[in-house]
């Protein structure tokens, strides 16, 4: 009966009212559903709606629908519910003996997933349900049961498994035959049912502690189990469905359309479209309602529960003004109708209804009703007397009406048949209003403010002026543009500005201005906008657009009376209660599809991307059900920190270097709400170059070559340098030989001075003697003048032969001693040639010529234990201090021995070097002199 009376109330209204109705949002396959009829829809824990259709199932963020269908796994393509376990599957319901979930992108089935490998269905998939833990309970038509949970499966035989219904979570449904309950009450049921079909009456847990009970779909009781008690719905053909947050209940009707049923008064409080068939209706997370219907797709009520007036049964009819006087509210278009609005009923949940009729418009009517208002109205609507052009804008002041036209600004005022016209401003305006004494018009280019005498005292906006309104102070003007949002104008100067830019308006176009005192209200081409007005400034609460009910996002003119918000747009009049707070709109975000290399992955799983041809796809979805034109930001952690911004939720990222990202996403609406950050964390190979090894291996390698190149070019550098070394050393030896060539004349004019001196004294035996031995002295000088080094055997045979001749060219012979290392091997030890004729020669002519007594020569060669052969020649002659301070004269063979030493360490420089060391004796208390010589020992 209650039903019966609020569809007659619903149909009386329609009637008068042409067409007045819930402002719906309409999804059909046109707007990317999966089918037509849908059979039911359940929210995610991500924020997804999941619809369930005859041609697939649809995941729903919003604005765009992804199907799946069999060629994507599903066992069937028709679906008929779904069911989220505790580990975000969610399970699909489908006519057919397959079990299948979705997760992370992918359809998982018996082929791909061993889980699901373990679920076998005896007979045709009935029902899924799921206990407040997350269980998922199976159940087929043969009254056998599956439970899954986690990676855990386990099979039930007929009528083996029963669920406890204090485990059955609110909003949640079972079969009758798989709850366990107390005997009474099970008794109670099939009693009061009549019936002994088990598998007919269906369960829903509506609060904590009360079930409904519903037999063959349509005939339902409520039994409370805290105080054991039942009460019948009245509704016959009445199921509940849903339970709101508010406490209320969906309802669907068997005979077509959905109601809200309150559990309190056990009455219905609302119908939403009975021309349809209801499958399905719930509530989502942001508290719009939506119903799944038999062939027509699926409807969504707002939040706000917005009715729509259109007027007419044709197109819908424009509402340019709003204005209200007493309980009436009146609206019209620039057409020659207006309408008046009285109140006939309202909810606490919802907005009134109204009955409405025709009405005229007369200028006393519009003096009296709307003092200060200005409104859009057209001349043929009020139909003034007079040449007043076409009319733009009407603001009524005092007793006469400010008037913009196409051609001028002017004040109207009508006596009788007298009408009154001063013109005030010449040129087009768009809009004209007063505010504090002065008389504030707008223009095609800019803000005109003129005085009480018609002169141009201001012009602080320079734009195309849209709309006007007066502010909370009595200096304040508000002042809307057509394409740079609006501007504050405080005592005759602009003090503010606000664009998409600097604030968080959704369209710089702004088509009207409504102040209320407390908050300012912005219509766009993008949707109404309200904010609250601060000292200094404007704070954005809440954008009113299509997402939340409104049948336009074109605002034409809000008014507000008593918390009912009225809304003109292009397709009629929105009526709405304001909420007292307005719920944050949901916005999440999920990816939805990552792909590399053109193919999907799992998107839970760890990504490696080869060096080589690396391309990653993201697809992501924002999910909201109230906001539009939402956009994106994301960054890449490991290359950039800086957010980048996009509008497409795809995210596309090619060739980049090797190492480890972090990608991360937000979505973003200009109203300022974010979602939360997803991230997904992906590492790109190194090239074969960046590993380790092979860079210790080039490295290796470059030093091998490096390593191989520097010894061909020091092995040059030898070879170059041995070369010039045996050019240096032929020349070194040249000029031994050339010491030993100065060397020899030296000697050989000294024995040529003795020959001479055994001819003077023509001794001519003692001169043959001397010549012999001279000769055979000559000719060892002559073998042995080229080499450098002869064997310490030669050097001793040759300097015995000169001393023996020597000997014979003094007048007393002098004894002389050579005495040899017996560990020497004078055969194979190498002397430098003639080292040692020079220093003996020295001894003779220098040394024992002079002495006082007989003189003596020793020499010893042996070997010192550092290695190095000692020679020393020692003699009794006055010493070398005594013979330089007797004579200045330098032997001219001693300085040639210096300079064959300096030559032969040049040459011998590895082996080792030769030192001369000339001492005197007398430091040892004797007379004399010792030259000593080490040489190194040469084999």
């Amino acid at each position: 009966m209650n039903r019966r009376l609020l569809l007659l109330l619903f149909l009386l209204c329609t009637v008068k009212a042409y067409s007045q109705e819930y402002n719906y949002m309409h999804y059909a396959t046109k707007d990317g559903l999966s089918g037509e009829t849908t059979y039911t829809g359940t929210q995610s824990q991500d924020g997804f709606i999941w619809f369930g259709t005859e041609s697939g199932l649809s995941r729903f963020d919003g604005v765009h629908f992804r199907n799946f269908t069999t060629n994507d796994g599903l066992p069937s393509n028709e679906v008929f519910g779904t069911r989220e376990d505790f580990l975000h599957r969610i399970w699909i319901q489908s006519f057919s003996k397959e079990v299948a979930y979705y997760k992370n992108g992918r359809i998982y089935q018996k082929f791909n997933d061993p889980l699901v490998r373990k679920i076998v269905l005896r007979g045709q998939f009935r029902d899924a349900s799921k206990d407040q833990t997350g269980l998922i309970i199976i159940n087929d038509d043969l009254r056998r049961a599956i439970t899954i949970k986690g990676q855990r499966v386990q099979h039930y035989s007929e009528n083996q498994f029963k669920l406890n219904y204090r485990a059955l979570p609110v909003n949640g449904g079972i079969n009758f035959s798989m709850l366990q309950l107390p005997e009474q009450t099970y008794a109670f049921v099939l009693q009061h049912f009549r019936t002994t079909a088990v598998r007919a009456i269906e369960v829903l847990k509506i609060a904590p502690d009360i079930l409904v009970f519903t037999f063959d779909k349509w005939y339902s009781i409520i039994w409370n189990s805290k105080e054991n008690r039942f009460s019948r719905i009245s509704e016959k053909g009445l199921r509940l469905r849903w339970v709101m947050k508010d406490g209320n209940i969906l309802g669907v009707y068997a005979s077509g359309g959905a109601c809200i049923y309150n559990l309190t008064t056990q009455k219905v409080t609302a119908v939403f479209l009975p021309q349809y068939q209801i499958n399905g209706v719930f509530e989502d997370a942001e508290r719009n309602i939506w119903f799944c219907t038999n062939g027509n797709g699926i409807y969504k009520l707002g939040v706000l529960r917005i009715l729509t007036y259109a007027f007419t049964t044709g197109a819908p009819s424009p509402v340019n003004f709003i204005f209200e006087k007493g309980k009436y509210i009146y609206t019209g278009n620039d057409q020659d109708v207006i309408w008046q609005l009285g109140p006939t009923t309202s909810e606490d949940h919802f907005p009134p209804v109204f009955q409405q009729k025709k009405s005229q418009l007369n200028l006393a009517d519009l003096i009296r009703n709307a003092q200060n208002q200005l409104l859009s109205v057209r001349n043929n609507i009020l139909k003034l007397p007079g040449n007043v052009g076409n009319i733009k804008s009407v603001f009524v002041y005092k007793d006469s009406l400010l008037l913009a036209t196409h051609r001028d600004a002017a004040l109207y005022n009508k006596t009788g048949q007298s009408v009154w016209v001063e013109k005030i401003y010449t040129g087009r305006t768009t809009t004209a209003i007063t505010c504090n004494g002065y008389y504030c018009l707008g223009t095609l280019e800019e803000l005109l403010i003129l005085n009480k005498q018609y002169a141009t005292v201001a012009k602080p906006v320079k734009a195309h002026i849209s709309c006007l309104a007066r502010g909370t102070k009595t200096d304040e003007l508000w002042v809307g543009t057509y394409n740079k949002g609006f501007f504050r104008v405080q005592n005759n100067q602009k003090t503010d500005s606000f664009t998409i830019y600097n604030s968080k308006l959704s369209s710089n176009l702004c088509r009207c201005i409504y102040n209320d005192g407390r908050f300012l209200w912005i219509g766009t081409d993008q949707g109404l906008h309200k904010f609250r007005i601060q000292a200094n400034t404007l704070d954005l609460e809440y954008i009113y657009t299509t997402q939340d009910g409104l049948n336009s996002n074109l605002i034409n003119s809000v008014l507000i009376k008593d918390t009912v918000l009225y809304v003109g747009t292009p397709k009629g009049l929105n009526i709405f209660r304001e909420p007292v707070s307005v719920q944050k709109p949901l916005l999440n975000l999920a990816f939805t599809g990552i792909y590399v290399q053109d193919s999907i992955i799992d998107i839970s799983g760890n990504i490696l991307l080869p060096h080589q041809n690396n391309h990653i796809k993201f697809e992501f979805s924002a999910i909201s059900f109230s906001l539009s034109n939402i956009g994106y930001r994301y960054r890449i952690l490991g290359l950039d920190t800086s957010w980048q911004y996009i509008s497409e939720p795809l995210l596309n990222l090619i060739s980049l270097p090797s190492g480890a990202y972090t990608v991360q996403i937000q979505a973003i609406h200009p109203s300022g709400y974010q979602s939360p950050i997803i991230e997904k964390k992906f590492r790109v190979q190194k090239a074969i170059f960046e590993y380790w090894w092979f860079i210790a291996l080039v490295l290796l390698f470059s030093l091998s070559i490096i390593w191989f190149a520097m010894k061909i070019w020091i092995r040059k550098i030898r070879k170059k340098e041995e070369k010039q070394r045996s050019i240096h050393y032929k020349m070194i030896e040249l000029e031994q030989m050339a010491l030993r060539a100065q060397m020899n004349p030296h000697f050989i004019f000294n024995c040529l001075n003795s020959i001479q001196n055994y001819v003077l004294k023509q001794d001519v035996s003692g001169a043959n003697y001397y010549l012999s031995r001279f000769a055979g002295l000559v000719r060892e000088t002559l073998d042995n003048a080229p080499k450098v080094h002869i064997s310490l055997q030669e050097e001793l045979s040759y300097l015995q032969h000169y001393i023996e001749l020597e000997r014979l060219q003094v007048n007393e012979p002098f004894q002389y001693t050579i005495s040899i290392d017996p560990q020497i091997n004078q055969s194979k030890t190498l002397f430098p040639n003639m080292i040692l004729q020079p220093l003996v020669e020295n001894a003779i002519k220098h040394g024992l010529c002079h002495a006082s007594d007989p003189g003596i020569l020793s020499i010893n060669i042996h070997r010192a234990a550092s290695g190095l052969l000692v020679c020393t020649i020692e003699d009794n002659g006055p010493g070398i201090d005594s013979r330089k301070k007797a004579s200045t004269h330098q032997s001219k063979g001693l300085s040639l021995i210096y300079q064959r030493i300096e030559t032969l360490n040049l040459i011998n420089r590895k082996s080792g070097e030769i030192r001369l060391l000339i001492e005197d004796l007398k430091k040892e208390h004797t007379q004399g002199t010792r030259v000593t010589v080490w040489l190194p020992e040469l084999i």
